[in-house]
């Protein structure tokens, strides 16, 4: 083969593989746009998703803390935040009335003093976490004892559901 035909030839090749790399360049930039597109259709869905969830959440909390326990009081299947019944399902809805502690942070060292004060010290880490301190206040109260107006408190009644034991096995 002569020289200037392998040069074209060369030449060729080269063009080819350029044209090969652009195609291949074009794919790659084409599925890198979907992808782009694909990732903005799912941020949409998955915030339109959580928008959903959480006015199901608001509805279920609605049924649970006000209406379920208002009714089952009205119609005497309750009474003092206690009571339940079973549903057509099988379901059974029950009343549990719960105690929500807590205390302002400006406060932090009245309540941490009180905890001393009381011979409950040892609860105190960095801060009371929340749990230890409504162990303590409801025991406090099952025994008449008082608790200072800076943690405040209030009692929470609601329905809880329980599957019937046919829907938990079918």
């Amino acid at each position: 083969m002569k020289e200037e035909d392998r040069q074209q030839l060369e030449a060729m090749i080269a063009e080819d593989a350029e044209q090969s790399e652009k195609v291949q360049d074009r794919a790659v930039t084409q599925d890198l746009v979907q992808k782009g597109i694909e990732l903005e259709t799912l941020k949409e869905e998955i915030e339109r998703s959580e928008a959903e969830l959480k006015a199901l959440k608001d509805r279920y909390n609605e049924l649970r803390l006000t209406e379920i326990p208002e009714l089952m009081e009205k119609v005497g299947v309750a009474s003092g935040g206690r009571g339940g019944f079973t549903t057509a399902t099988g379901a059974r809805i029950s009343l549990r009335n719960d105690l929500h502690v807590g205390y302002n942070k400006e406060e932090e060292e009245q309540v941490f003093a009180w905890l001393k004060e009381n011979g409950l010290g040892d609860l105190i880490k960095p801060t009371v976490h929340n749990a230890t301190l409504k162990a303590v206040v409801r025991e406090r109260l099952e025994d008449g004892k008082p608790i200072p107006p800076i943690i405040t408190q209030y009692h929470q009644t609601s329905a809880t559901l329980t599957k019937s034991r046919a829907k938990i096995q079918g």
